[in-house]
């Protein structure tokens, strides 16, 4: 069964849309991105793109932090 992370969803879409829109990407292009994206939500098991279990050696770059 697949797996949906709702915030993973809402990022995608965003995403796609920005691409589609923004950038003028065509269909395929577009296609193309979603299925990659696909593939690392598979690769990570579904976490969140965002969280730092995804991206464990990830800088935390919020303010106060050095």
């Amino acid at each position: 069964m697949t797996k949906h992370h709702a915030e993973n969803e809402r990022i995608k879409r965003k995403y796609f849309a920005y691409l589609k829109e923004a950038m003028r990407n065509s269909e395929p292009t577009v296609d193309a991105a979603a299925k990659a994206l696909a593939r690392f939500e598979d690769h990570t098991k579904h976490k969140g793109l965002l969280s730092r279990s995804t991206y464990p050696n990830r800088r935390d770059n919020s303010p106060g932090r050095s």
